[in-house]
C-alpha cells in the first residue's frame, strides 16, 4: 500500500490481511519516518517491531520495540544492511556486487564501443520532493562545456520523456559540438549506453543505481 497515491480503503484492506497472518516480527526498512508508516506498523499487531530512530520524528521510536541509530552519512542500502545484521546476527559481505537486472543490447552497439563519450542524466523523480535535490540545468551545462574543453569528451543526455524540458534547458546552454546524439528505447538500450560510457554524471535517481550496478564510474 502506497499511502501517498492510494486510497485509505486500500490500506485498510491490506492491514486486515496482515493482521490475519499474525506475524510475530515486523521490520521497518529505511527510510520510514512518517506517521502513516509508524501507525500502520503498529496496527499490524506484531509484538516485536524493529526499525530506526529518526532525529526529526519521535513517532517511529515510540511505536517500535528496537530502534537502531541512523548513520547520517550512509546510503539507504547500507542502513538496511545494518538492520539485517541486527536481526540475523550475521555481518554482510565486505563487498557486495550489484548486477544490472536485464540483458543489455543496442542497435548502435558498435558506435557506442568506439565513441568517446560520457552520459549525463540531469533529471530525477519529482516524487517526495526529489526534484529539489537536482543540480540546476545551468550547472550541468557548465560542467559539460568544461569537460569538453579540457578532455574532448562528448556528452550523451538521457532521461525519460517527462524530463525533456530539463534536457532542453541543458542543451540550449551548450555548444552542439559538446553533445552526441544516440537514442534509446527502454532500460536494455539505456543500460548499453551507460556501460560503454567513460562515466555517468547524474542526480540522485533510479538511473544512478542502475549505473552503479553496471560498474560504470558514477559522479
Amino acid at each position: 500500500w502506497d499511502p501517498d497515491s492510494e486510497l485509505l480503503s486500500q490500506g485498510l484492506a491490506v492491514l486486515r490481511q496482515l493482521r490475519q497472518e499474525r506475524y510475530q516480527k515486523l521490520v521497518s526498512l529505511f527510510p520510514s519516518p512518517n506517521w502513516k508508516g509508524s501507525l500502520f506498523s503498529l496496527l499490524v499487531g506484531s509484538a516485536h517491531r524493529i526499525g530506526f530512530a529518526y532525529p526529526h520524528s519521535r513517532l517511529p521510536t515510540l511505536t517500535q520495540k528496537v530502534s537502531l541509530p541512523l548513520n547520517i552519512g550512509a546510503h539507504d542500502t547500507d542502513q538496511n544492511l545494518k538492520l539485517a545484521e541486527k536481526i540475523t546476527g550475521q555481518k554482510p559481505p565486505s563487498h557486495i556486487r550489484l548486477n544490472y537486472p536485464i540483458h543489455l543490447s543496442h542497435p548502435q552497439k558498435g558506435r557506442l564501443k568506439t565513441e568517446n563519450y560520457y552520459v549525463c542524466h540531469p533529471g530525477s523523480s519529482e516524487e517526495r520532493e526529489m526534484v529539489y535535490k537536482r543540480l540546476h540545468p545551468a550547472s550541468f551545462a557548465w560542467l559539460i562545456t568544461k569537460i569538453y574543453q579540457q578532455f574532448g569528451l562528448k556528452c550523451l543526455l538521457i532521461g525519460g520523456p517527462e524530463e525533456k524540458q530539463v534536457r532542453d534547458q541543458v542543451q540550449t546552454r551548450v555548444n552542439p559540438e559538446t553533445l552526441v546524439n544516440i537514442s534509446s528505447r527502454g532500460l536494455s538500450e539505456l543500460g548499453c549506453q551507460v556501460i560503454h560510457s567513460r562515466f555517468f554524471l547524474v542526480n540522485d535517481s533510479g538511473l544512478m543505481h542502475l549505473a552503479a550496478a553496471s560498474g560504470t564510474p558514477t559522479l
